[in-house]
């Protein structure tokens, strides 16, 4: 039913989104980039970019990501969503020291960020600084208590065989 309103109204940015968000659900790539693409073409506005490189980083697109950010960085040098995915980006590469150093430079723009906090923990996990880890994910869930952190808090009480506290 979707898809066939998107056909009859291929200019109607908000089916654009909604398809955008099945291709998202159903991890197509093809689709992301596709629908992403056509959303920007109805609507090329800071935050749908922003949008665009959050996807494909969720998705595993790190290489689109990486030209989007790119890209979106040199017009808006200063802008701590994009600085956000610019540490996001970084992790995903694994270099963890560089992706920590940016994290805490946007800490300091948006210190009540859950999903910043979420990903230093993430980093700091990857460091092996499973305490300084367990204090991110702890912050993170004070500020936005999802189940996405709990699981990540857990699996680091796991790591340190701290089990009870993983429960």
């Amino acid at each position: 039913m979707k898809f066939r309103l998107y056909e009859a109204q291929p200019s109607d940015a908000n089916l654009v989104r909604g398809m955008l968000v099945v291709a998202q659900k159903s991890a197509d790539k093809d689709g992301i980039i596709e629908y992403s693409n056509k959303l920007l073409k109805l609507e090329n506005t800071n935050e749908n970019q922003l949008v665009q490189i959050k996807i494909f980083l969720e998705t595993g697109l790190v290489a689109e990501a990486e030209d989007k950010l790119k890209n979106f960085r040199e017009k808006n040098p200063n802008d701590a969503s994009s600085l956000f995915l610019d540490a996001w980006l970084t992790a995903r590469k694994g270099r963890f020291e560089d992706a920590l150093e940016l994290t805490n430079r946007v800490l300091e723009l948006r210190p009540n960020m859950a999903s910043l906090w979420r990903l230093r923990g993430q980093i700091n996990a990857g460091l092996n600084d499973f305490s300084q880890a367990i204090k991110d994910f702890q912050k993170s869930k004070s500020l936005n208590d999802i189940p996405e952190v709990r699981i990540d808090l857990a699996k680091v009480y796991a790591k340190i065989k701290r089990t009870d506290d993983a429960i």
